[in-house]
């Protein structure tokens, strides 16, 4: 590539655009009919226009500039109204390739992947806290090059536990990691890459995930629920994901849902995660079996969120009795976000997700008992079926950059 990127050009933290001009218009159109052939792999340009609003003439042009960057490309033709046939569409997934990084509290994950979600390669590993985060980058620094060094990456998206500051460029707080918040995670990764790097907070990363690689409608507004060490959220629409002033909107983990509860790390009291984050659920029951709860989970060492769901399902009562009470937390918590942000649709993703039907027929009957019947009766709430959204997030934020304005990356 001829241009040598840095972190601060391709985040635009500084001085984020209030107004939208014809170049921003044109990016976003690019990337939903991208996107809409990717997910409807084989429609045509009349179908395109249809299902995006936009006019005949703008698709054919958009089009046009997609096929002569080797974005799209025209696979035979299908039958058309009238006896005429069109040309049918597809994504040339393997033209850009990115590589995603995961970072959570415990562990990191890198993976390599095309522009349609595919992962290629995937490289994971545990981080312990005690050796402090300079380890940890230098951890994930030795995967992402040995990945880099095996495939054509043209840029390279981050996930980050939050609280995130945007801004700033660092982590607020790592429950149980400390000393993130003092770490330029901008400078950081430019260090590491000679390429474009894009950083987002996880939850916002995941909902992009789903919102590319998920296979939704275009027009609904998506909430992502991360619950997983922490918990997130993720508002996404057709304007993008919803940020905030300082790039921390969704941070619910740290919403307060009882004003003299549990104490948290943050200084706050009653936070959402201390209730219903995988922590906290394998927390409640260590507490229980100290107390002599009888359960199969007694001797259970180390005590996982996958061994209190196993429990669960095989009928133990203290481990169902400790899902269904994370799972009425997490209700809580989304009712709240229902009001403040509307969404169409909640997908609940990482680890509380193993939770199964059990938590999420939980979780909907807290809704359906704290919500207006008209908002219920529109809202759908599903779990994930992507593998892992974070990861794939982390690809889609690069993704999402690179679909914008492919020009800018077609370079070798």
């Amino acid at each position: 590539m001829s241009r040598r990127w840095s972190l601060l050009d391709s985040t635009d933290i500084k001085r984020p655009k209030l107004g939208s001009n014809a170049t921003d218009i044109q990016q976003q159109n690019r990337a939903l009919l991208v996107r809409l052939v990717r997910q409807y792999s084989g429609c045509s340009r009349a179908q395109l226009a249809k299902m995006s609003g936009l006019t005949q003439a703008t698709v054919t042009k958009i089009v046009a500039d997609l096929l002569a960057m080797d974005i799209l490309q025209e696979n035979g033709r299908q039958s058309a109204q009238r006896g005429r046939r069109a040309t049918s569409l597809q994504v040339r997934s393997d033209r850009f390739l990115v590589l995603g990084i995961k970072l959570a509290r415990t562990s990191f994950a890198a993976g390599v992947f095309d522009i349609s979600g595919q992962l290629y390669e995937q490289i994971q590993g545990p981080l312990d806290p005690g050796h402090g985060p300079d380890r940890a980058l230098q951890s994930i620094q030795k995967a992402a090059q040995k990945l880099k060094s095996l495939y054509p990456v043209r840029a390279v998206g981050v996930a980050l536990p939050g609280p995130y500051f945007r801004r700033a460029g660092k982590i607020g707080l790592m429950t149980g990691f400390p000393g993130w918040e003092k770490v330029d995670l901008h400078a950081a990764f430019a260090r590491m890459f000679a390429l474009p790097v894009f950083l987002e907070h996880d939850a916002k990363a995941g909902a992009l995930a789903e919102w590319y690689f998920g296979g939704h409608k275009p027009d609904e507004v998506l909430l992502y629920f991360l619950a997983g060490e922490g918990i997130g959220a993720g508002i996404i629409s057709q304007q993008g994901v919803f940020v905030g002033s300082q790039g921390i909107a969704g941070e619910i983990g740290h919403m307060s849902i009882d004003y003299d509860g549990r104490p948290c790390s943050c200084g706050s009291r009653g936070c959402l995660e201390r209730y219903c984050s995988s922590l906290a659920l394998v927390a409640d029951v260590q507490k229980e079996l100290c107390r002599g709860a009888a359960s199969c989970l007694k001797d259970v060492q180390p005590l996982t969120p996958q061994a209190v769901f196993g429990a669960a399902a095989q009928g133990d009562m203290l481990a169902q009795q400790a899902v269904d009470t994370a799972a009425d937390y997490m209700g809580y918590g989304l009712a709240n976000l229902v009001s403040a942000y509307d969404p169409g649709r909640i997908i609940i993703g990482q680890t509380m997700a193993l939770g199964g039907q059990r938590l999420l027929s939980r979780v909907r009957a807290v809704l359906q008992q704290r919500l207006l019947p008209q908002v219920y009766t529109y809202l759908k709430v599903e779990l994930s079926a992507l593998p892992d959204a974070i990861l794939s997030g982390a690809a889609a934020t690069a993704t999402d950059q690179i679909l914008k304005d492919p020009a800018a990356f077609a370079g070798s």
